[in-house]
């Protein structure tokens, strides 16, 4: 859960949607949540509490809110899946998908 100094919830002035800000290596990130509800939006609040964690112990890369490749986000999946211990994960390896497949 989110503690001092991790982040807060927000409304913003011509959103219908709740906004969250939080800081990452110096870094200020402010997003929409996307949601009204106050319960779902500390969720969403959580969720990235939870990214930068992983990401400041070299668990997965912190993306935050800005736009990622897919190259980037296949990546940090297989990352996820082979830490988690997914088994979809060897199923889905990069070397048995082809072009064109």
């Amino acid at each position: 859960m989110a503690g001092y100094g991790d982040g807060r919830v927000y409304p913003r002035a011509g959103s219908k949607n709740l906004w969250i800000e939080y800081w990452f290596e110096g870094v200020q990130y402010r997003e929409s949540t996307g949601a009204d509800d106050e319960g779902l939006a500390k969720a969403y609040l959580s969720k990235r509490i939870a990214e930068k964690r992983a990401a400041s112990v070299g668990l997965l890369t912190f993306h935050g809110p800005q736009r990622i490749t897919l190259n980037q986000s296949t990546e940090d999946w297989y990352t996820h899946a082979a830490i988690f211990a997914c088994g979809s994960a060897a199923m889905f390896s990069t070397a048995a998908v082809t072009a064109g497949s």
